[in-house]
């Protein structure tokens, strides 16, 4: 009998929306899916291998996640085929029935094993393995269903335990330093990110094979009931958000990213509150799951380890003093009952600090109960400031801030900082929630010191850090604002506000006070600076200068910079923002100590009227190596209109030069020429002598990713071609993207500054990118009869903010012209 299963997977997605409507929980709405496709792969199954096939040697199974009934509406469904025995008509019937599968549209992913190779190849392949641990009878025989419970499955989970065993350890560690060892990211992936379901797999293979438990019961007795009420619960909540997102983007999903999060929510019936809206109340939902589901997984890790791989434990209880000892290699209370007093807790993560070693899972709960109890309002005492300042001069200040977040007791120590656990805010760049931030950026400040650290080229003279406890505290605390702030963009002043009442309740002297203060007052102002101003400006460095006012200050603010802009996603921060971040650093530094710039020494006479004819600032910028390269470009300009350079930079970056003689347009020419060229400029630097000469300065991030061996000589001839044909230049068409997805979650400015700067007018915008979007600016200000004096192009993922520094006919625009550049730049930026 043949069955119509052609409309399979609408109606999967039909069921899928009535189940959540209904409100049905995650784990009824996937089983109920899998029963579908149970009976879809029976039916097909028995059409074409015919009704006795239950007699024959065949047997369908459903393996991974259709093997785990975790079925979504658009997920993977994972066949196994198994036989005794490979014949000709078993393996025809195999081709037959995926055959009728790719027919009907259904995405499949399968094998086909024989019983006695099924073990040899599970133990080559660990993915093999894990999917076959959750097979599942579908169709078939019987008998080879039996076999393979009784036979196969046994070696799957004994055979070579300690290979595989590792092989799971190893790939949790893998997965989750993927993922920043984080699952506070603001777009998580619920299935292999940490805390997802991937982690929820990995403790039940480790409880059956590492710790031969096989069920919610048993486990319950090892790690106590916390351990299955965590993964019960964060099961239910993952498949449900998970199936909502198949629902959302109409495809396989296993992202909650920004897109889907409001309407996630309101498929989950969350609705709006007073203080949260609807997607923060999900997001927070999903990390107190994630967490749940994390800390299981470390504990069981942490038995089947020491089972496995464990060395011979110390049974010596070694007393560290009348409250803690040392068992087991891990720290324990020597009386529970010593924990209510704050200062004994304090205490113990102070040891924590201190020893390096970690808390034993009775005296962890304890401390998390204990700082539950704790009362926001409780006036701490001076010894228990003195052991917090004491853990923020340790060399294991990250983790041990880290677990006192973990426990609460962060919280109830400065309630400002436990207002940013789980908080989402929609800012830009941003990857994480605000305490994640805010941690991840003293791990990597505290990162630093380690000698083989990336970052360590531009840091290296600073440590041992000098006023450790200061800096530590203004970093934990430099985004507190955002927890009571309406404005989030606004939340450095609502952070100061909150900040003098912290402070106050701390026991540090007026100085401290000013350092830390001072420190969150301009946290963002040196970054701000350095990637949306020019460095090589006066008003850039004499503006950071009059703020931080003297070397101290600089230094402090300079490593309190990294530290923020490196913790706000894994690839902002790079190698050419560093560069950036420096040499505002160096020019401020040398501007604060009277420095005075060293004169050029010109070895011959063409490279002395050259530098003659350049401008100071030009002259202030670059090094004599690079004036003396500049200087031989210029030369060329005697036998050729137009001569180029290409230099690829330290930084990861690649500079091309090009020297020409000046004209109205040159500057969108080169522009149009990368572009074409598919080249994305960083910056844009312009530098017009006497006598007509200009010498471009052209920044590019993706050389290297775009090279082959004739692209140097072919941007070159570009570059030539674009600078000599005006028209071909104007006459670029690139087609525009019709929608951008941050358009919602990030508002649109564009701004005009006219008196920030003595001789330019600053044009700066926030929006969307697109490709193109450079030579549109570009090509507005031409026709407005507008200079780009400089520009510093800030793209990182789907987001624009540029800095355009302009003059018309050599100085500051008017009035009339600032409207019509903001009038027609609009028309450009919001079409």
């Amino acid at each position: 009998m043949h069955t119509d299963c052609s409309n399979f997977p609408p109606k999967l997605l039909d069921k899928a929306i009535n189940l959540i409507t209904t409100k049905a929980k995650g784990p009824s709405i996937t089983s109920s899916l899998t029963l579908d496709v149970d009976s879809y792969m029976r039916s097909v199954f028995y059409e074409i291998a015919g009704p006795a096939s239950n007699k024959k040697d065949l047997v369908l199974l459903a393996v991974g996640g259709y093997g785990r009934r975790e079925i979504a509406p658009f997920s993977d469904i994972d066949l196994m085929f198994l036989s005794k025995k490979e014949d000709y008509e078993t393996s025809q019937n195999v081709q037959k029935i995926l055959y009728s599968l790719w027919d009907r549209g259904i995405n499949i992913s399968h094998s086909y094993r024989i019983i006695d190779q099924a073990v040899s190849d599970a133990s080559k392949d660990f993915t093999i393995r894990t999917s076959m641990l959750d097979a599942r009878f579908v169709a078939g025989s019987f008998s080879v269903f039996d076999l393979y419970s009784n036979e196969v499955l046994p070696k799957l989970l004994f055979r070579e335990r300690k290979n595989f065993i590792g092989e799971i350890l190893s790939d949790i560690e893998k997965r989750h330093g993927a993922y920043d060892d984080s699952f506070y990211m603001l777009e998580p992936n619920i299935k292999d990110g940490i805390g997802g379901l991937r982690d929820i797999h990995s403790v039940f293979w480790l409880a059956k094979s590492a710790l031969r438990i096989e069920s919610l019961d048993e486990l319950n007795k090892a790690l106590g009931k916390r351990a299955s009420i965590n993964l019960t619960k964060a099961y239910e909540f993952l498949l449900r958000l998970r199936v909502c997102l198949h629902v959302i983007s109409g495809s396989k999903n296993d992202i909650v990213d920004f897109d889907s999060h409001r309407e996630a929510a309101e498929m989950l019936g969350i609705r709006n509150t007073a203080r949260l809206l609807a997607p923060e109340i999900m997001m927070s939902m999903l990390y107190r799951r994630l967490k749940g589901v994390n800390e299981t997984l470390h504990d069981v890790m942490g038995l089947s380890a020491r089972k496995h791989f464990g060395y011979r434990l110390n049974f010596i209880v070694k007393k560290i003093n009348n409250n803690f000892s040392l068992s087991k290699n891990e720290l324990i209370a020597n009386d529970m009952a010593s924990l209510r007093n704050p200062e004994n807790v304090f205490e113990a993560f102070k040891i924590y600090s201190a020893t390096g070693k970690k808390f034993s899972r009775q005296l962890k709960e304890g401390l998390t109960s204990r700082a539950l109890f704790f009362s926001k309002n409780m006036r701490f005492t001076r010894t228990t400031h003195s052991f917090f300042f004491d853990i923020l001069t340790s060399k294991r200040v990250y983790q041990t801030l880290r677990e006192m977040h973990n426990t609460y007791l962060l919280d109830r120590y400065i309630p400002e900082f436990g207002r940013l656990r789980n908080l989402v805010i929609y800012e830009p760049y941003h990857t994480h929630t605000v305490d994640e931030h805010t941690l991840l950026a003293i791990k990597n400040l505290e990162g630093l010191s380690f000698p083989f650290s990336e970052g360590a080229v531009f840091f290296k003279g600073f440590f041992p850090l000098q006023d450790q406890k200061l800096l530590y505290l203004a970093i934990l605390l430099h985004d507190i604002g955002k927890g009571g702030a309406k404005h989030h963009d606004r939340h450095e002043e609502a952070g100061y506000v909150m900040l003098k009442q912290i402070l106050e309740r701390m026991p540090l002297a007026v100085h401290e006070r000013k350092k830390v203060e001072f420190l969150v007052k301009h946290h963002i102002l040196m970054a701000r600076l350095a990637f949306s101003r020019d460095v090589d400006e006066p008003e850039t460095v004499s503006q950071l200068s009059e703020a931080v006012e003297n070397i101290d200050n600089l230094d402090s603010l300079y490593l309190m910079t990294y530290a923020d802009m490196s913790a706000v996603n894994p690839q902002f921060f790079n190698k050419w923002k560093a560069s950036l971040l420096n040499e505002l650093y160096t020019k401020t530094k040398r501007f604060l100590t009277g420095e005075k710039r060293r004169s050029i020494i010109a070895s011959n006479e063409g490279l002395e009227k050259f530098i003659a004819l350049m401008p100071l600032k030009y002259l202030n910028s670059y090094d004599d190596a690079s004036i003396s390269k500049d200087y031989l470009l210029v030369a060329k300009l005697k036998e050729f209109s137009t001569s180029v350079s290409i230099e690829e930079r330290s930084d990861g970056a690649t500079c091309i030069t090009v020297a020409s003689k000046d004209r109205q347009g040159l500057l969108l020419s080169i522009i149009a020429a990368l572009t074409y060229q598919g080249l994305n400029i960083i910056s844009a630097k312009i530098f017009t002598g006497k006598e007509g000469i200009v010498v471009d300065k052209i920044t590019v991030s993706n050389w290297k990713q775009l090279w082959w061996s004739g692209m140097e000589e072919q941007v070159k001839n570009n570059i030539i071609r674009f600078v000599h044909n005006k028209g071909e230049t104007i006459q670029l068409n690139i087609n525009k993207p019709a929608y951008r997805a941050v358009d919602y979650r990030y508002k649109k400015f564009i701004e005009i500054d006219n008196e920030a700067s003595d001789e330019t007018t600053i044009l700066e915008f926030f929006v969307p990118d697109r490709i193109g979007l450079l030579h549109d600016i570009s090509k507005v200000l031409y026709d407005c009869d507008v200079n780009i004096m400089s520009s510093i192009i800030n793209t990182d993922g789907d987001i624009a903010r540029d800095v355009f520094y302009l003059q018309s006919h050599m100085r500051k625009l008017d009035a009339e012209k600032v409207l019509t550049v903001l009038y027609k730049i609009k028309d450009v930026l919001y079409e």
